[in-house]
């Protein structure tokens, strides 16, 4: 499948992955009780956003859409496994489509 719009396609990703990742919708761990009404409004509108049907229905077009491999990626998946699984150290996320669909995808898990 090719991608008209990767660059705009990696930016969405970024944007949801940073929605994701935001402190602000976090509820802080080992406290009973938030006291800040913003915290608990911004974590409620995010699970309602992110509610269990949203997450796969992300997951199963994440999967079906961008993991999906190339005739040159399965080759060189065949002829070298080692070289095939690279290392994705650093901020690649942030501009290769493949590291950015899987930091969107592991975040969904979190």
């Amino acid at each position: 499948m090719v991608l008209t719009y990767e660059r705009f396609t990696i930016q969405c990703l970024n944007i949801v992955k940073g929605i994701m990742q935001c402190a602000e919708f976090k509820l802080p761990k080992g406290t009973e009780q938030v006291k800040e009404p913003l915290i608990l409004q911004g974590h409620q509108m995010k699970t309602e956003v992110l509610d269990q049907n949203t997450v796969c229905h992300m997951c199963r077009h994440l999967v079906t859409h961008y993991f999906l491999l190339s005739s040159d990626d399965l080759a060189l998946w065949d002829a070298e496994p080692e070289s095939f699984a690279t290392d994705e150290a650093g901020e690649s996320w942030k501009y290769s489509l493949r590291p950015c669909t899987e930091a969107v995808f592991m975040e969904l898990f979190h």
